[in-house]
Formats: C-alpha cells, sequence, structure tokens
C-alpha cells in the first residue's frame, strides 16, 4: 500500500504488478456478480462458487444493501476499471520518461540539467535567483534542494519546458 514512486528504480515492475492486481480483483467482482445474478444455482450452491474464487464472506455478499443490490455494486466495478486505465496510463508515461536521455545545457549562465538518475529537472544559478525568479520557481512546481544546490522539480516534458523559459528571462 505504500506509493510507487517515480524516482524508483523498479517503478515499472511495481506498477505492473499493482495493475495485474488490480485485474484479478476486477474478475473476480465481475465473477461473484455472474455467479449471484444466476437463477438457476441455489444458495448454498452459489456459496461455494464464491468461496471457491476467493470471497471471504460469501453470506456477505448475498445480503442486500440499503439500495436492495446484492454483490458488487455497479459503481464498484466502474470504479476498478478507472483504476487499471490510471495505472496502464502512468506505466506508458513512466516508460516515455525512463526513455528520456540526460543532459545538460547552459541558458544565460543557468544550468538547465535533464538528471535521469534522480528524475529530476534542475536549475543551477551562477547566484541567488531574485524573489520574483524564486516566486516563479516555486509557483511552477520547483523546489529548493540544499543537498544537490538546484532548484529541482519531477522530471518530465513540461517541466523541461517550464526551466528552460524561466533560464531564459534570467537576467
Amino acid at each position: 500500500m505504500k506509493p510507487i514512486r517515480q524516482d524508483d528504480p523498479e517503478v515499472i515492475q511495481k506498477l505492473e504488478a499493482k495493475l495485474a492486481g488490480l485485474q484479478k480483483a476486477h474478475e473476480v467482482m465481475k465473477k461473484a456478480n455472474k455467479i449471484l445474478k444466476d437463477k438457476k444455482s441455489s444458495k448454498s450452491e452459489k456459496m461455494l462458487e464464491l468461496a471457491s474464487i476467493g470471497i471471504k464472506d460469501p453470506i456477505g455478499m448475498m445480503i442486500p444493501d440499503y439500495a436492495g443490490r446484492i454483490g458488487f455494486p455497479s459503481y464498484a466495478i466502474t470504479n476498478s476499471n478507472g483504476n487499471m486505465k490510471s495505472v496502464k496510463d502512468r506505466i506508458e508515461k513512466m516508460k516515455k520518461l525512463q526513455a528520456t536521455e540526460a543532459s545538460e545545457e547552459d541558458i544565460n549562465g543557468v544550468d538547465v540539467v535533464v538528471n535521469t538518475d534522480i528524475m529530476r529537472v534542475q536549475l543551477i544559478f551562477p547566484d541567488k535567483p531574485s524573489y520574483e525568479v524564486r516566486s516563479k520557481l516555486k509557483h511552477s512546481g520547483f523546489r529548493w534542494s540544499p543537498s544537490n544546490g538546484a532548484w529541482q522539480s519531477y522530471m518530465g516534458h513540461h517541466q523541461e519546458r517550464i526551466a528552460r523559459q524561466i533560464a531564459e528571462n534570467y537576467v
């Protein structure tokens, strides 16, 4: 249940494992609802089938909720689909970010660094930037990192573009 951070070297493997778990849970929900809606099976047969697919409380699944529904409500299955889509999208994003190559360029005396080792976009100024520049950095999602001696943000194409804009306007 720990969050999967984008700077984790095994981020894609962890996200794929999470996706597999979500897909398995989704299939169990669909199978359970199919079993519960079967008119031909008896209550005891349904309980055995529910237990065989991994439902820990088959009796609780047969008790109607406040709206008279049994099994998993349709919104739970819809939410499950959304969660799976979100993880799939994040996997694709992480693959694109990992394909990004490290770079370093000097713009108006400011080093703009795409640091793929720590998955950060960094701005290294020759001296302390003005209050206005610092405000713009903070507003754009950059934070000062004393250990790296740089203003940095999570790596992404949008953040790279913003870093270049800030460096181009730096005087």
